[in-house]
C-alpha cells in the first residue's frame, strides 16, 4: 500500500502547478488479470480540489529593470564563470534577420531616430513600443523581403494592426476593450532583396512609413493588417534621417492634438 502516498502526492503537486491543492481525495488499490497473471494499480476515485492561497504581493514586489553593461559574470556558489552577460547578447541576438530580433532591433532603430532615452530599459510589457519626449506614443511594426530560411519568393509584406487589449502593469488588469494605445505607428520595412549583401545594421537598407493612428482608425479595407500596397497609397516612404520629423507630423494629423 505504500504506493498510494506517492500517487496522492504526484496528483498533488501536478494540481500545485496551476495554483490548485488538493481538500480530499479517495484513493484505491483494483486487481485486474491480464494475459500475465493478476496486476494491482492504484487508482483515484475521486479528488476534491479548491484553489490555492498565494501569498499576497504589493508594489514592492514589482522588479525594475536597470541598463546592463553587457560585463556582468554569470555566477555559481558565489563564484564568477567565464560567461558574461555579453557572452549571451551575442548567442541570442546577432541574427539581426531573424523575425523576432528584427522586430525588437527595429524599435531600436526607431528610437534612435527619435532621439528617445536609451538609458532606460524597453518595456516589454507596454500598451505601445516607444514615447519621445514630446509624449508621442509610438507602435513599431517591422518587416522584410528576405528571411533566414531557403525561399523560392521574396516575401509579401503586411504589418498586423489590429487593437488589442490593455493591461495596465500597476493593477495587472486587462482593458474591457480592444484599442489601438499609441498615437502613431510605425512601420519600418527592411527593403533590401539580396540575401548576399543585405545588412539591417545599414539603415540605407531600410524605408519607413508613418500613420498617425487616427488614419489607421478610419481605414476602411481592414482593422486587422494593411499591406505595403495600401501603406503606399496613405503615405510616403521616408528615410531615417527624416523619421523623426514625419513622426512629430503625423502625430499632429490625430484629432485629440488637433486645437
Amino acid at each position: 500500500m505504500s504506493s498510494i502516498p506517492h500517487v496522492r502526492e504526484l496528483v498533488a503537486q501536478l494540481f500545485l502547478v496551476f495554483n490548485y491543492e488538493i481538500s480530499s481525495a479517495v484513493l484505491d488499490r483494483k486487481v485486474a488479470c491480464n494475459p500475465q497473471g493478476f496486476h494491482t494499480a492504484t487508482v483515484i476515485s475521486y479528488i476534491i480540489v479548491k484553489p490555492r492561497k498565494l501569498k499576497p504581493m504589493n508594489e514592492s514586489d514589482s522588479i525594475k529593470a536597470i541598463i546592463k553593461t553587457g560585463n556582468e559574470k554569470l555566477t555559481f556558489k558565489n563564484k564568477a564563470l567565464d560567461f558574461s552577460l555579453l557572452d549571451f547578447w551575442r548567442w541570442c541576438v546577432s541574427d539581426l534577420m531573424s523575425n523576432a530580433t528584427r522586430g525588437i532591433f527595429a524599435e531600436f532603430i526607431v528610437a534612435t531616430a527619435a532621439k528617445i532615452n536609451l538609458n532606460e530599459v524597453r518595456d516589454e510589457w507596454g500598451a505601445f513600443d516607444l514615447i519621445t519626449s514630446d509624449e508621442i506614443k509610438i507602435e513599431v511594426k517591422s518587416s522584410a523581403y528576405l528571411q533566414t530560411w531557403v525561399q523560392k519568393a521574396l516575401s509579401k509584406i503586411s504589418f498586423i494592426t489590429k487593437p488589442t487589449f490593455v493591461i495596465d502593469i500597476a493593477t495587472n488588469k486587462q482593458s474591457e476593450e480592444k484599442t489601438r494605445s499609441a498615437d502613431v505607428y510605425v512601420f519600418c520595412l527592411l527593403h533590401h532583396e539580396d540575401k548576399r549583401t543585405v545588412q539591417p545594421l545599414n539603415l540605407d537598407h531600410w524605408e519607413f512609413y508613418v500613420l498617425a493612428t487616427e488614419q489607421l482608425n478610419n481605414y476602411t479595407n481592414s482593422q486587422h493588417s494593411i499591406t505595403l500596397n495600401s501603406l503606399k497609397k496613405l503615405t510616403d516612404s521616408v528615410d531615417y534621417e527624416n523619421l523623426d520629423n514625419e513622426i512629430k507630423t503625423k502625430n499632429s494629423l490625430n484629432n485629440r492634438h488637433s486645437s
